[in-house]
């Protein structure tokens, strides 16, 4: 399903360059709920953090976007695109603390664990 593009860490220049003929241990994809007035915020965050250091940790993180609803892959062992993209934004504005400023974008998942209350992991099927 078509999701608008909210965060990316790489941007691959072509298939070969993308996997790098690497081995993918693991593929992981989570879900997550955003509070409808938080949506703008949360794109804007990641927008900025993602022009201010394009290709910061790993090249196949991603999230999507599908009405408040939340996707988010990637893939391990993590991979960083050489040489980095110049991103759009000079700015170094990002906030530190990320997971704090974060959270209150996010409506919990109701008696998950912990670790997986704002994001839940997902079954991989394939």
């Amino acid at each position: 399903m078509p999701m608008i593009d909210i965060f990316h860490d790489g941007i691959p220049n072509d298939a070969a360059s993308w996997r790098c003929n690497r081995a993918v241990e693991e593929r992981i994809g989570s879900i997550a709920r955003l509070k409808p007035d938080w949506v703008s915020s949360y794109i804007y965050y990641h927008y900025q953090t993602q022009e201010e250091s394009p290709d910061s940790f790993n090249s196949t993180y991603m999230i999507g976007l599908l009405s408040r609803l939340l996707f988010s892959y990637y893939e391990l062992p993590a991979s960083v695109n050489d040489p980095k993209r110049i991103g759009k934004l000079e700015t170094k504005l990002s906030p530190g603390s990320w997971h704090a400023v974060m959270q209150p974008h996010f409506e919990p998942w109701e008696g998950a664990p912990e670790d997986q209350c704002l994001w839940s992991r997902m079954e991989l099927l394939l």
